[in-house]
């Protein structure tokens, strides 16, 4: 929701602005809590971010990010559209891993590729997947953890 994102700043600081101690995920709960302020908020489209992963690496990393992100946020407001649902147990985690991986890109992959492109390509999705399920499983139990400790939901 924010990949370029002005706010107001009387806006800004009566939503709490951004939490110092979150890595990744700022934007997205501050355009909540803007939301749920009733602030105003619009896209426009002609804002564009283009994001420079510095190679395969920064690719899986920010994949891993953003489901770590996902996870944190599923344990502080429940499930949602954009993040989907919970994993909660070893199994939930296999089965998330085993029949998403080829479902979600297969359309990409129909492209005229010699096998060994194919190949690699299919590698990179599984390996992007796992490190989504993975990341969306940790940041899940790190965002309960974080519920129990404050003994409420933090925003």
């Amino acid at each position: 929701p924010t990949a370029n994102l002005a706010v107001e700043r009387h806006w800004f600081w009566k939503a709490g602005g951004f939490d110092e101690n979150r890595r990744y995920g700022n934007d997205v709960l501050l355009t909540r809590r803007l939301i749920e302020l009733s602030a105003p908020v619009r896209v426009e489209p002609c804002w564009v971010t283009y994001h420079e992963h510095y190679g395969l690496l920064g690719v899986l990393e920010r994949t891993y990010r953003y489901g770590k992100s996902h996870g944190w946020r599923l344990a502080m407001f429940g499930s949602n559209e954009d993040d989907g649902i919970p994993i909660k147990t070893l199994s939930e985690f296999i089965r998330s891993v085993s029949t998403t991986a080829f479902k979600e890109r297969q359309r990409s992959l129909q492209v005229s590729m010699s096998w060994y492109q194919n190949i690699f390509f299919r590698l990179v999705d599984i390996t992007r997947n796992l490190l989504a399920v993975t990341g969306k499983w940790r940041g899940y139990r790190a965002g309960l953890k974080l519920r129990q400790m404050n003994g409420s939901i933090a925003g």
